[in-house]
């Protein structure tokens, strides 16, 4: 019986042992994995953490830097667009004293300056005065070509009509010019030359031989010509009516 009783008495130590011994064991174990239960649970977190930082870190250098481009493409293309609306103005600016080198492209014309006491031919061409280039050449009065340009120089138009009461069988040929002091009158003459003409013609169509050939008949020619052309322009624009050439047939 006591026997039994320490059997009896020795199972429940021996149980107890091995209860008391096997907790210690399980909860061994578990500690064992928890810091590797902890790496594997914190280890996406971090990866996300990093890529996360990394990702919200590199977003304000990008659009800086896309910005700092625009900004510069920005300032390079006003920079040539100021270049290209610059460049007209200096283009079209006077150039600097030489820059030709000659002076084939600046027109003679030289309007403002026109030597007064030069006679201007009446002719049924458009007229224009072209200072001298240099001390060897003479002022003239040259016609324009079809761009406006001085061509060759003018020569008075010979105007040939026939003597009054001769039945066609006379004719008297004259060839005129004018003096004027008038700054515009190149231009006034170009604008009514064929309307001059007309009256030079008429006036020396109305003459007779009698009338022609009566003493000082140029001198009372010139005066009546210059009252009706001076009517004509509306002014006293002419001062002397020059013939060069008179000749009655």
């Amino acid at each position: 019986m006591a026997a039994e009783t320490t059997q009896s008495g020795q199972a429940p130590s021996a149980g107890g042992e091995t209860s008391a011994g096997a907790a210690p064991a399980k909860a061994g174990g578990l500690s064992s994995y928890l810091p590797l239960i902890i790496a594997l649970v914190a280890m996406p977190l971090a990866a996300g953490t990093v890529v996360f930082f990394k990702t919200k870190g590199s977003k304000p250098s990008t659009p800086s830097s896309e910005g700092e481009s625009a900004e510069d493409a920005s300032s390079s293309h006003d920079a040539k667009t100021a270049d290209a609306h610059a460049a007209p103005p200096a283009h079209g600016a006077a150039p600097a004293a030489g820059a030709h080198g000659n002076d084939k492209g600046k027109s003679p014309v030289k309007s403002g300056k026109r030597n007064t006491k030069l006679p201007v031919p009446l002719t049924r061409e458009a007229v224009v005065y072209v200072e001298r280039a240099k001390a060897g050449d003479a002022d003239r009065i040259a016609t324009l070509d079809m761009k406006g340009e001085p061509k060759d120089l003018a020569q008075s138009d010979k105007i040939v009509v026939n003597v009054a009461g001769t039945g066609g069988m006379r004719y008297v040929l004259a060839r005129l010019s004018f003096i004027s002091e008038w700054p515009d009158f190149l231009e006034r003459l170009n604008e009514n030359r064929e309307r001059l003409i007309a009256v030079v013609s008429e006036t020396l169509s109305s003459k007779t031989l009698e009338d022609l050939n009566k003493n000082n008949s140029r001198a009372f020619l010139k005066a009546e010509l210059l009252g009706l052309l001076n009517q004509q322009l509306g002014s006293s624009m002419i001062q002397d009516v020059v013939i060069h050439e008179f000749v009655i047939q």
